[in-house]
């Protein structure tokens, strides 16, 4: 696979993966994100409320040459990344393993976006 097609791969999906994020951190965690398009992101989410400035992004990363991974992160008012989870083409969270392969893991992408906030918000 090309790392086109990877991205491609992942643009087909991103709406409603987004839309189902979104949706997810205002039940859980009362917030509201606003949508920005920025050129290294699939997808850029804006905190809109509260005192800590938080964004969600979406990027897709090239693990080699026929791999693409997603990785979903909230950067916070530091410039730091807080890495939620990776995501595979059909958006399940994967881990790397030892042997230095990815493989789907039992946690959902939406449980580790809003726990990975709220830690981030109470801190």
């Amino acid at each position: 696979m090309h790392e086109l097609e990877g991205v491609m791969a992942f643009e087909r999906g991103i709406d409603g993966f987004i839309k189902h994020i979104r949706s997810v951190l205002y039940e859980r965690a009362n917030v509201r994100l606003s949508q920005h398009a920025t050129p290294q992101n699939l997808a850029t989410l804006f905190l809109q409320q509260g005192k800590c400035p938080l964004q969600l992004r979406f990027v897709v990363l090239a693990v080699d040459h026929d791999q693409s991974l997603g990785r979903l992160s909230w950067l916070d008012q530091n410039g730091c990344d807080h890495v939620c989870c990776y995501v595979n083409e059909s958006f399940h969270c994967v881990v790397r393993k030892r042997n230095g392969k990815w493989s789907e893991q039992k946690h959902k992408v939406d449980d580790l976006c809003a726990r990975r906030l709220l830690d981030l918000l109470a801190a």
